[in-house]
């Protein structure tokens, strides 16, 4: 097994100069030289609601496709001395921007909705699985099946920008019925009056 040595491994300009040729082994080559610095950096940035609709590999993933298709226009340069580093933070902290921007908007704030672990659970509260399975299938049964299909994907694991676009809703109205959904189980299991 043969070890690379820090003069014989390529240099960012070399790898811009061959992803302008679109050439996938220096995409292969930035990938692995910066995405674990971009994704540290974004995950950094991205604030906990942020992080229920987007995550830091999705902004790695976008970095690296606006890098890609600017080398392959010729836009990128490097000036002597610097790496891509001082671009990719650039671009990262942009796409972080912009995330935040878009999810805080009036209409889809993430400060307005509740994630399943926020929910407000009584300390000391002890339910078990029988219970809560029994609880998710009443409030079920009482929805409309629009509703319904909703709520099983996201038991499933589907995020909710996904099952917007699957089931043709708004991303708000999406969260409004989850939002409900948490509402009324939580009474299910609100302490009851003595």
């Amino acid at each position: 097994m043969t070890t690379r040595h820090a003069d014989t491994l390529p240099t960012d300009k070399s790898i811009l100069r061959r992803l302008t040729l679109n050439d996938d082994q220096a995409a292969n080559e930035l990938n692995h030289r910066y995405a674990r610095r971009i994704s540290a950096l974004a995950r950094a940035r991205l604030s906990n609601s942020l992080l229920g609709r987007s995550d830091e590999d999705d902004v790695v993933q976008s970095v690296f496709r606006v890098v890609f298709e600017k080398a392959r226009e010729g836009a990128l340069y490097i000036p002597d001395g610097n790496t891509l580093w001082e671009l990719l933070a650039v671009v990262t902290l942009n796409k972080v921007r912009t995330l935040r921007a878009h999810h805080t908007a009036s209409c889809r704030d993430t400060r307005s909705t509740v994630s399943w672990q926020d929910s407000e659970i009584p300390v000391g509260l002890c339910i078990d699985h029988d219970q809560i399975a029994l609880a998710v299938r009443d409030v079920l049964q009482s929805l409309p099946n629009e509703f319904v299909e909703i709520i099983e994907m996201r038991l499933q694991g589907h995020n909710v920008d996904d099952i917007a676009t699957k089931t043709g809703r708004s991303l708000r109205s999406t969260e409004r019925v989850l939002q409900a959904c948490r509402e009324h189980l939580k009474s299910f299991f609100a302490p009851k009056p003595s």
